[in-house]
């Protein structure tokens, strides 16, 4: 274990050295690679912030529950205790009496003469229920539940802005997603041209390497390390220009959205994403060193 440790040890030092002797050529990789990176990374946070906003900007998706009008107080209770049982997927339930139906209709203005004239009230009692989720599917499949009950005569749902906003967040992704493909295909490229260059002013000794006896592992090792670390710091370089970009645009959103009344503010990448981008940008560096280096030692 020790002499595993030391020869691991060796290699990054070995790493280090090369880097150290080709500063530029070093630093315009990692550059290179977090401003390609940030492309995507970007794109993935204005989303995720967009999705908040949405949810901010848009009402709460609603349900209106039209009962027959000979439906008296039980199944007015029986209606209300089904819909606690929906807790999950229902956060809220305002009820709306007959009566004060047509209260409001007559005080919206010319229709209190048409009222007072009817024998009687034409309204039904009915809920307005508030989703939790805005998921077309979700309120598709909350309506066929209310309309499965006896007490229901009617529902109400209109969630054409929930497909509208499902539809956009779903480009949305696949753009970043399509993006991201791209994008890092273009990074292993970069990256394997980058090792190949190396592989080029190191031929001699990996021939001697070779003669010797070395294995293939033992000749990949430094170059895949190298791969590792200029994705590593790749990342890291995307990352400070995405928080950077927040940075820079977080005033100018948030005087634009006090305009609107709204205390809406730019997000930056959580903790975890930004775990994520450098796994990814140092999986990137991997493959690309990996093919370059394979592709000399087959020929």
């Amino acid at each position: 274990m020790i002499s595993w440790g030391r020869t691991h040890l060796r290699t990054v030092s070995r790493v280090v050295a090369s880097g150290l002797k080709t500063p530029w050529s070093s630093a315009l990789t990692c550059l290179v690679i977090g401003v390609t990176l940030s492309f995507p990374a970007g794109l993935y946070t204005l989303l995720r912030n967009v999705q908040s906003l949405a949810g901010t900007v848009h009402p709460a998706p609603q349900i209106n529950l039209y009962l027959r009008l000979d439906d008296g107080p039980a199944d007015i209770g029986a209606v209300n205790r089904k819909l606690a049982r929906l807790h999950g997927q229902v956060e809220a339930v305002r009820f709306v009496s007959k009566a004060a139906a047509l209260k409001a209709m007559e005080a919206a203005g010319g229709a209190a003469a048409a009222a007072s004239s009817l024998p009687a009230n034409p309204l039904p009692d009915a809920f307005i229920v508030t989703a939790r989720s805005p998921d077309p599917q979700a309120l598709r499949a909350l309506k066929g539940i209310f309309q499965s009950w006896p007490e229901v005569d009617q529902v109400q749902l209109d969630f054409g802005w929930a497909k509208r906003l499902a539809a956009f967040l779903r480009l949305a992704r696949e753009i970043v997603a399509l993006t991201t493909v791209l994008l890092g295909a273009t990074l292993v490229a970069v990256v394997g041209n980058t090792i190949r260059l190396q592989i080029l002013t190191q031929r001699d000794e990996i021939e001697v390497a070779w003669l010797m006896g070395a294995t293939r592992a033992f000749i990949r090792r430094p170059f895949l390390y190298y791969g590792v670390a200029a994705g590593l710091l790749g990342g890291v370089v995307s990352w400070l220009i995405v928080r950077l970009s927040i940075a820079l645009l977080e005033p100018r959103v948030a005087t634009l959205a006090a305009l609107y009344g709204s205390g809406f503010r730019l997000m930056p990448p959580s903790p975890t994403e930004v775990a994520m981008l450098l796994l990814f940008s140092a999986g990137l560096g991997c493959l690309g060193a990996y093919l370059a280096v394979m592709h000399y030692l087959r020929r």
